[in-house]
């Protein structure tokens, strides 16, 4: 006896033909039969977290009253039951939604000792508060570590809006307490890969540590695809060819009166606006002194575990570089400009020919 069921137009399609059947209302990239992300996706996906959390550390930077780095980003394919598997625990995980431009979740997870440092700054402690290993925190401490989290992830999608361009909303956070290995509520129900992304946390010389973010594998492909397809097709700009003035004398131009604004038009500014501008103006100061790692990449090369376990004093490695290519500037490991090598007062130096566009930097990853 047939089954109530009746096949769609695309179920019958690939039947005939022999098609893979794609699952209903996903889009063609995000099918489940191309769940892993190639290594292109996760050099990608690294970028965007560069991006999102960079911002990140900068919010918390603001709320802690120390120097703050988010740098490093590791991106691993893990199954949901092998996630207790990655965990330090006991472990403070901070879960949202997207409800609108993107969707899916992201889900940030840290140490419980490096929540309790956060914690102690968010409530005007130093930090350096001694605590027994495995010492519980209070609610007090909770909640002002995941308001902390709350903040970064906030930012972090504020600075996927801007880089998308179109408005990234997400719920309200829920909070998870692991105290044991297991899986944590926000993933009882996957069965799919998640995405999980190691990232460097520095706060002053209180903390060095690693946290983890995690997303699923269609949230993580929809970004991917989202950044490629802005940076990979950038818009044709068209050329308006403007008519030359003619001059009553040759080889004379004539001269253009220059107007500067009127009093009255900077009357017109609104002084909420000033007011705005100056207190953005003020917390950027704040983060000028914090330090960045600068790196100078003069080349790469790839050589097989034999040859680097033959390297010996005076041994040579060629390059795949010219002698006058630029080097590659970094600065906390993300590729800002490039240059040429000069000596400076017998010391080597760099000297900047080109600042690198999101756009180049997007083909760099590409490559």
């Amino acid at each position: 006896m047939m089954a109530d069921k009746i096949l769609r137009q695309e179920e019958i399609d690939a039947l005939l033909g022999n098609k893979p059947i794609k699952e209903e209302g996903l889009p063609d990239h995000l099918s489940s039969s191309d769940e892993i992300l190639s290594e292109k996706d996760k050099d990608t996906l690294g970028e965007i977290g560069n991006i999102s959390l960079g911002a990140a550390a900068t919010t918390l930077s603001l709320l802690l009253n120390q120097k703050v780095s988010i740098t490093s980003p590791r991106v691993t394919i893990s199954q949901s039951e092998e996630l207790k598997n990655l965990f330090l625990v006991p472990c403070i995980a901070v879960y949202v939604e997207f409800t609108d431009g993107l969707a899916g979740f992201n889900v940030l997870v840290l140490k419980q000792t490096d929540t309790a440092i956060i914690a102690d700054l968010m409530m005007g402690g130093d930090g350096k508060k001694k605590r027994e290993e495995n010492e519980e925190l209070t609610e007090m401490e909770i909640s002002a570590a995941a308001e902390a989290m709350n903040q970064m992830i906030g930012t972090a999608a504020t600075s996927l809006a801007e880089l998308f361009g179109f408005s990234v909303r997400i719920s309200p956070p829920k909070i998870d307490f692991l105290k044991e290995s297991t899986v944590p509520f926000v993933f009882s129900q996957y069965q799919e890969n998640l995405a999980v992304t190691f990232f460097k946390l520095t706060i002053g010389d209180l903390l060095d540590t690693e946290f983890m973010q995690i997303m699923d594998i269609k949230t993580t492909k929809e970004q991917v695809a989202l950044l490629l397809k802005k940076y990979e097709h950038p818009q044709k700009v068209e050329q308006v060819n403007l008519p030359e003035e003619k001059t009553d004398f040759p080889g004379k131009q004539k001269k253009e009166e220059v107007v500067f604004p009127s009093e009255e038009f900077k009357k017109e500014i609104p002084e909420s606006l000033e007011t705005e501008f100056k207190l953005e103006q003020q917390k950027f100061n704040l983060i000028l002194d914090i330090p960045l790692k600068v790196t100078v990449v003069l080349g790469r090369t790839k050589r097989s575990i034999k040859d680097v376990l033959s390297l010996t004093p005076g041994s040579i490695l060629d390059l795949a570089s010219l002698v006058d290519e630029p080097v590659e500037v970094l600065i906390n490991n993300t590729l800002v400009a490039k240059g040429e090598v000069v000596v400076v007062d017998e010391n080597f130096g760099v000297r900047i020919t080109n600042i690198i566009s999101p756009a180049e930097r997007m083909q760099y990853l590409t490559k």
